[in-house]
């Protein structure tokens, strides 16, 4: 059985800017991941697995040093856009109308799972959860 758990945040300015660029990241990985899903739902009419191209996403990760993301969350992120694909094709096959999986603009991602705390740590950000 999976346990999740929620905590309520009181951030500082600087945690607060933190924060929200680690959310903008995360809404940048969605975006891009759905669009590769995207384009070769296009080219070929079949779908893919949005965890496909993690090795992209694990090597533009490390290229990258500023980044707050994790290995760990950014897989969640793939996942959570695998669900979404996974149940529009669900739809389409049961006839239903499906949603595709849409774009997630600024106000339309609001969480994201992140399971270690050393990024954040290093990014200045104090506490702990």
């Amino acid at each position: 059985m999976k346990r999740t758990y929620e905590y309520r945040l009181y951030p500082r300015k600087a945690e607060q800017k933190a924060l929200d660029l680690l959310l903008e990241q995360h809404r940048e990985v969605y975006n891009r991941a759905l669009e590769q899903c995207k384009n070769v739902y296009e080219a070929t009419g079949t779908g893919q697995r949005a965890i496909n191209p993690w090795s992209y996403f694990r090597d533009w990760r490390n290229a990258y040093g500023d980044l707050l993301l994790n290995a760990s969350s950014l897989q969640h992120t793939l996942r959570r856009l695998d669900k979404a694909f996974g149940a529009f094709f669900r739809r389409v096959k049961a006839g239903e109308t499906p949603g595709y999986p849409r774009f997630k603009g600024k106000d339309r991602l609001k969480s994201i799972a992140y399971t270690h705390l050393r990024r954040w740590r290093e990014a200045g950000l104090r506490g702990s959860l």
